[in-house]
């Protein structure tokens, strides 16, 4: 169940956007790590999104643009801060 308690603020570590999509990747912490598999939702700043990439300690995410429309990811930059809720 979703809680919405924010368990962690990370730095943004990457960004690539592309022709409708940014790729995100965050650096998280082993123990946010701990089961972490691909196609696992994880909700950032209150955004529900889904573990497209697990590299080392980086996680990616994969934003379309419908989110980008409807959030506040479209103005993401590297070294921003977003909540793991």
């Amino acid at each position: 169940m979703f809680t919405g308690i924010v368990q962690e603020a990370l730095s943004v570590g990457a960004v690539r956007r592309k022709p409708g999509l940014l790729e995100l990747d965050l650096v998280f912490p082993e123990r946010l790590r701990e089961g972490l598999v691909t196609g696992a939702s994880v909700a950032l700043d209150g955004v529900c999104l889904t573990v497209s990439r697990l590299d080392g300690v980086s996680v990616g995410f994969d934003l379309m643009q419908e989110t980008l429309d409807r959030t506040t990811f479209d103005r993401v930059e590297v070294g921003d801060r977003v909540h793991v809720e």
